[in-house]
């Protein structure tokens, strides 16, 4: 596939053109604090704020930035120095809100419809069914979210760990048809997963192409395995599934694939989903609750076509056509 989405991890991490400022931080900060006041005066949610509640050319200079990074080039950005220690708890999710609107439309989340999600150890044990990772202090496994993009804003980092690690998806996928293209074919086949919030199986492909030729992937390997023991109509693997997924977390956790970030309070990453999968180190948290890690998730889909392959339009824990 090539392409700019193609990156390897040691060959861009002197880079720094993947880190975005926000320009006029303190109109931007005033914004929020009026919105965030509105919100508390019972006036609207934080659903209730769109695009033309934030008409201020700094966030959607930003934000167009952002987008361009996401669609046409590598697949994510880090905004940093955001005035995190200025902000309260309203504040925080009304100015993450103000960026993301303008990058994509929000998409709830789970069951209860969250669209702005608190990214913290609840002392959950991940290898429960239905246990959702952003519970848990655990460590994660490569994977992609069921939105277009995904948006983490850092509150307050771990003590120790919680490493955000992201690797291109399509640079594993041309690794995979270089070493062994006879299992790559298998990556573009339909595979089964679990829907880990109602207990549904789909089959989708791991891997498929765009009319363009650009490669879109979703991967998560735990809710792949599940679908067989969580649902009795659902084949075992066969042995070159087993292979090719070997072969592809082989591949992704490979010396240098991978580029690591460590959150400092203030960042938001971007990932576009369809080009990034992420994981995460296992993390220990600080015995003060106040201090412990905590982070904003936001699930965005892109609002224009970007020329998603009809398998993945309408796939995913939560579907993206639901996008508000």
């Amino acid at each position: 596939m090539g392409g700019a989405a193609a990156w390897v991890g040691e060959q861009i991490a002197a880079d720094h053109d993947w880190i975005h400022r926000l320009d006029d931080v303190d109109l931007v900060i005033e914004h929020a604090r009026g919105l965030a006041a509105s919100i508390r005066d019972g006036e609207r949610g934080l659903p209730d704020i769109g695009r033309a509640d934030v008409d201020l050319a700094p966030v959607a200079e930003l934000a167009a930035g952002i987008r361009a990074a996401l669609v046409d080039g590598r697949g994510f950005a880090l905004v940093r120095g955001l005035p995190v220690a200025d902000l309260d708890d309203v504040e925080h999710q009304v100015l993450a809100w103000m960026i993301g609107v303008h990058v994509g439309a929000p998409l709830h989340q789970n069951a209860a419809r969250d669209v702005l999600i608190h990214v913290r150890d609840q002392g959950k044990s991940f290898d429960e069914f239905g246990v959702r990772a952003y519970e848990t202090n655990a460590d994660l496994d490569y994977h992609t979210d069921s939105s277009d993009v995904v948006a983490l804003y850092c509150l307050r980092p771990a003590m120790e760990g919680g490493t955000s690690t992201i690797v291109s998806s399509t640079a594993v996928h041309d690794e995979i048809v270089r070493r062994r293209p006879d299992l790559a074919a298998l990556l573009h086949e339909p595979w089964p997963i679990v829907n880990p919030v109602d207990g549904s199986v789909t089959h989708t492909p791991i891997c498929a192409l765009a009319t363009g030729g650009s490669l879109f992937t979703r991967y998560g390997r735990k809710y792949t395995e599940l679908a067989p023991i969580e649902s009795p109509d659902v084949a075992p693997l066969t042995t070159d599934q087993v292979a090719v997924l070997d072969l592809f977390d082989e591949v992704t956790r490979s010396p240098g694939m991978a580029l690591d970030m460590n959150f400092q309070p203030g960042d938001i990453q971007f990932l576009d989903n369809t080009k990034i999968m992420h994981a995460r180190t296992e993390y220990v948290d600080w015995p003060e609750p106040s201090r412990r890690r905590e982070l904003l998730r936001m699930w965005l889909v892109y609002r224009d076509d970007i020329g998603l392959p009809g398998v993945f339009r309408d796939v995913g824990f939560v579907s993206r056509s639901i996008a508000t």
